[in-house]
Order: structure tokens, then sequence, then C-alpha cells
């Protein structure tokens, strides 16, 4: 079910406090089931979906921001609860560690939310990761950005949900070598003291693929261009694992383009968990999008997906529209549409071992990005 904010709540944004914005936020609140929720929002030229937030949280952390020319950053600080939240914002770039004065102590209202206009702040950044600490309170944060025709490389919109610490070890599923397509891995470190990873493609049909080692300083953020490491052309996943002590954050930027027949941008959080079953809220947009579910095995043997779908409106058992093995360190992919799944049906993987499972669409409206929603 589709449901769009407005005939829930017409409450205007009001300017706040040092150029910050105040809006309203949404909480969903399930009787009687569990659910999967999603958050979509729409630009000019393009749109964005991914999956909302189960539970608020003190910390939030992004690593795959810009601030460049042509590109317009926003975080949203989502505020549920009745009594208000004091948040601190920090940035690692790459000239950096920035922690400017007016985004300190910033005061998130009771049941509203906050939006940031980072470019304000941390001016002409390549790369800009965000921390969201929370002194007091909880929230849930958000981030998207928007890049316009003053950009020299990407065009569309973006929107990304935190994740709530660094981790030591993250997946990336779904990454397609295609002409007109820029996909890169922003690894951001929080820490003071510098790190290093290794990220590693796999793919069934470049097994032996080599690992690229990548030093990341101190409260800063490395930028590594995917294409390098697909020499196979084939669409492959990507481990990135720390060798020091400092855990990190990434997070994918991609971006497509002539001659592809999508236009658009998009960021996904990397995941750091693994798990049986995975959840999208909805398989695609409309029925033109060419949308993908991509399937990563980790594990050291081979494993059975099974792709089910439900019917719009619910109440029916699901059915199984796809399955596939997977051999250890690698990755299956689903196409939605060659399955008949219906834009409006909810999707969900099944694997026997723990997987990490992503969703890519692409279409004439835009291009989005996200992992499933894991199960426990």
């Amino acid at each position: 079910m589709r449901v769009s904010v407005s005939s829930v709540l017409q409450a205007p944004e009001q300017p706040g406090d040092a150029g910050l914005i105040v809006g309203p936020g949404v909480v969903v609140e399930v009787f009687g089931g569990r659910s999967v929720v999603e958050h979509e929002i729409e630009g000019e030229n393009d749109l964005a979906v991914g999956p909302c937030a189960r539970q608020a949280g003190t910390d939030w952390y992004f690593a795959g921001g810009t601030t460049e020319r042509g590109a317009e950053e926003n975080a949203a600080l989502f505020n549920p609860f009745p009594d208000d939240a004091i948040v601190d914002l920090t940035f690692a770039t790459d000239a950096g560690f920035i922690a400017p004065a007016d985004l300190q102590s910033i005061a998130v209202p009771r049941r509203s939310r906050i939006t940031v206009p980072i470019g304000n702040f941390v001016l002409r950044q390549a790369q800009v990761a965000l921390h969201a600490h929370v002194r007091t309170g909880r929230i849930v944060a958000e981030r998207s950005m928007t890049f316009t025709a003053e950009n020299e490389t990407r065009r569309g919109l973006t929107l990304s949900l935190g994740a709530p610490r660094p981790e030591s070890s993250w997946s990336v599923p779904g990454v397609v070598p295609e002409d007109g397509a820029l996909h890169s891995v922003l690894v951001a470190n929080f820490d003071p003291a510098a790190t290093e990873v290794v990220i590693s493609p796999h793919s069934e049909q470049q097994p032996s693929a080599s690992p690229k080692r990548v030093p990341v300083g101190g409260r800063s953020v490395a930028a590594v261009d995917l294409a390098s490491l697909g020499g196979s052309g084939a669409p492959f996943a990507v481990d990135v694992r720390t060798t020091r002590p400092s855990p990190v954050v990434v997070e994918e930027l991609a971006s497509w383009g002539p001659p592809d027949a999508g236009t658009g941008s998009a960021t996904s959080l990397a995941s750091p968990a693994r798990a049986r079953g995975w959840t999208f809220a909805v398989g695609r947009l409309a029925p033109e999008d060419v949308a993908t579910i991509s399937v990563f095995n980790p594990g050291p043997g081979r494993t059975t997906v099974k792709l089910l779908a439900y019917a719009s409106g619910g109440g029916a058992a699901p059915g199984s529209v796809g399955e596939v093995a997977v051999p250890a360190r690698s990755q299956a992919q689903f196409d939605l549409g060659d399955l008949g799944v219906a834009p409006d049906q909810v999707v969900v993987v099944r694997a026997d071992a723990p997987v990490v499972a992503a969703r890519r669409i692409l279409g004439p409206n835009g291009a989005s990005l996200a992992l499933g929603v894991a199960e426990p």
C-alpha cells in the first residue's frame, strides 16, 4: 500500500534558527502483525526510495555525501518522542575534520523534523561523511542529495538512511558495470587514528579477482571507483574489511547517464549484516522500470536462494517466482520484470544460509539503490 504523506498531514516547512528548516516527520505504527515500510521521495527528474528506520538511536553515520558544485546535500533529523533532542553534527571529509559551531547543540523539537542544508556549513568538499550524535534523547537521521545541471558528472536525487555505528566488515551487492554508469564506494573513518580497508570483488565469472588495499586517514573519507574492480564486465558484489582496529562506514554512490536507458543517481548504505531473509516493500515503482534483486553469499559454502512475491492487497500466501543456487562468495540476480513481479508486490528473499540482498531500480523516472530489510 502506498500512502502520500500529504494525504495524512499538510504542515508546511518553516525556517528555523541558523538557516535550518523545521517540518513534520512520519511514524508508522502497525497493529496485529509485522510490516516493512519504505520512504519514497520525488524530484523534478528522479526519484529515490529506501527502507525506513525500525528504531531511533543516539548516533547516525553517513559516508557517501558531497557538497561539490551542483550538489545539494540535506540531512533530515526526526525526533518522534515527546521531549526535545539535542544533536551535534560533525563531518569527516577528504580535506579533514569539520565541526561547524552552528551545528553543535542543535535542538530538534519534540515530534518534529529538522532539515540541515549541509552545503551551507561545509563548502565545496568532494567527499563529506556525516556523524549525527545525540546528546539528549534519540532521533532518526536520513540524508538526501540533489544533483543539478551545474554538476559535471551526475544528475538526479538520492536518499539513504544512516548507520547506527561503524563496523569492521561491509558488503555491497549488485554492482553492474555498464556504459554510462559510475559506481563508487565511499569509506568513512570517524576515528582519529588512520586505518586501512581491503576491498574484494566477488562474481561467479571472475572468482579470483584481486582485492585492493586502500588507506583511510583519521577522520577522513576515501573514494574508490568500482570500475577498476569489475574486470569481467559481469555484475559483482564487493566486500570491504578493515585490517586495523578502527571500524569504518561504507556507502555506495552510483549514477547513470547516456548511453544508458535511464538517467539518475542513487546512494545505498552497505550492509554489515547477513541474514537468511530480506524483505522489500516494493519491487519496482512502475511497469517500465528495470528492477533487479541481487543476493550475495559471503559464506564458505553454496546456498539456495528463493524469491517470493506477495500479491497486492495481502491475505494470500506468497508465491515462489524464482530459485537459484549461489556458490560461495558469489552472487545471483533476479530480474523482477522477467519473473512477472508486478510493481505493487512485496518481494521477499529466503536463503538456506545468511546472505545480503539489495534492489536496483532503473527506468525513465530515475534510479534507486537500496538494501532490503533484514529479518532478525
